[in-house]
């Protein structure tokens, strides 16, 4: 039961136990007892017994019994929770709980609950415990609430913090100020305590070194970036068959960008063959630039001749298919199995920049002699061939083109 308080007062009486003087020479003590002007507290059982009974609660630790996180507490006197209303009371646990919690008096289970209004779900086996029933709940006494879910990892060492379980020591280690040197692999931070002092090592990058696009560590290359192009070499030479081209000043070339060397000699016409290249079509002295063996037809033609007219009687020597890197400045067709008796020949004079068409033709009692010119039909020469007059038809004629 809760404890009532009793104010307990002195018995005060006025003027206590004295006597009255009649003054009649004669005196008679009569009592005159003085007003009683406060009533004192009587000294009862029932008033001891408060407070031997409120001592009793408070002074003792009760065991409790029961199973399931169901605790109860066997008091002599006490049938109900409400017997022990707002009276602090010290229990002493016999097991473990693993969950809420709740404590019985006699008649019913009441929450266990810790200040802040959370179950209690930890009571340690013989651990001893306050606690006030408020008419609702059990309440924990002593008890700051919760404690958060640091754990010791959490905790610089040696520090400790208070948990459900007690005092625990923390077991994060003190790193301190740590230093990292930069590499080409990923390094890992150790786990712990850093003071603000650690650091990672600055990163020094020659911009030289580095292209003109690129940052590295914040400090950007300087090296040009020549993605496409054309740069003229840093000098040449020459060695064996090999020409050497110096690089520009420094840079980064890609595919797309060349390096160039100019030379006002490097051309076609300079060129026999093919250098670097370029197909040149200058021709070596004395050799053809196509030659062959070909039959006349047996057609007869007529001829433009030097007069502006036409001789008939003759027949052609066709070649077509040619491709010629320039137009032909001589032309000698030869019957092949009488040599010089029959012969053609087309010759351009350079120096007068005349042309020349001379058919001859001797053989025993034959001969004959034929001086024409071109005139793009029945006489032609161009870079795909020519057709030129010769005297016999059906017959093979080598042939040769300057």
């Amino acid at each position: 039961m809760a404890y009532e308080k009793t104010t307990w007062v002195d018995r005060v009486v006025q003027f206590a136990s004295r006597f009255r003087d009649q003054n009649n020479n004669q005196i008679t003590l009569t009592p005159d007892p003085g007003e009683v002007t406060q009533q004192g507290t009587p000294l009862s059982a029932a008033n001891l017994n408060k407070i031997e009974r409120t001592l009793f609660l408070t002074n003792n630790v009760f065991i409790t019994s029961g199973t399931d996180n169901a605790y109860i507490i066997s008091v002599e006197g006490v049938t109900s929770n409400a017997d022990v209303l707002d009276i602090p009371i010290k229990i002493k646990i016999h097991e473990s709980s693993d969950g809420a919690s709740t404590l019985n008096f006699g008649d019913a289970p009441v929450p266990a609950k810790k200040p802040n209004g959370n179950a209690m779900t930890n009571f340690k086996s013989g651990g001893i415990y306050t606690v006030v029933f408020d008419g609702a709940a059990f309440i924990l006494q002593g008890e700051g609430g919760e404690y958060g879910n640091a754990t010791a990892a959490d905790v610089l060492a040696p520090k400790t913090i208070g948990t459900d379980d007690g005092i625990v020591v923390g077991t994060m280690p003190e790193r301190g100020a740590i230093t990292i040197t930069p590499s080409n692999v990923d390094q890992t931070i150790p786990n712990g305590h850093h003071n603000g002092a650690g650091k990672v090592k600055a990163v020094v990058v020659p911009a030289d070194k580095v292209l003109a696009d690129t940052t590295i560590a914040g400090t950007t290359g300087t090296i040009p970036l020549r993605t496409s192009g054309s740069y003229a070499a840093g000098g040449s030479a020459v060695s064996g068959n090999t020409l050497y081209l110096g690089i520009p000043a420094d840079a980064y070339y890609r595919q797309a960008a060349n390096i160039t060397i100019s030379d006002a000699d490097f051309k076609p016409e300079n060129i026999i063959g093919t250098l670097f290249g370029m197909v040149g079509t200058a021709i070596r002295g004395g050799q053809p630039l196509a030659s062959g063996a070909e039959t006349s037809d047996t057609a007869t033609v007529s001829f433009p001749n030097t007069s502006g007219t036409f001789t008939s009687g003759l027949k052609a020597l066709e070649v077509t298919g040619l491709s010629l890197p320039k137009a032909p400045t001589l032309i000698i067709a030869r019957r092949k199995d009488v040599f010089y008796s029959m012969m053609t020949v087309y010759m351009v004079d350079l120096i007068s920049d005349t042309v020349t068409v001379y058919a001859v033709l001797k053989q025993g009692t034959s001969s004959g002699a034929f001086l024409g010119q071109v005139n793009g039909n029945e006489c032609r020469v161009d870079t795909a061939g020519f057709r030129l007059p010769v005297y016999q038809g059906g017959v093979l004629y080598d042939w040769a083109i300057f």
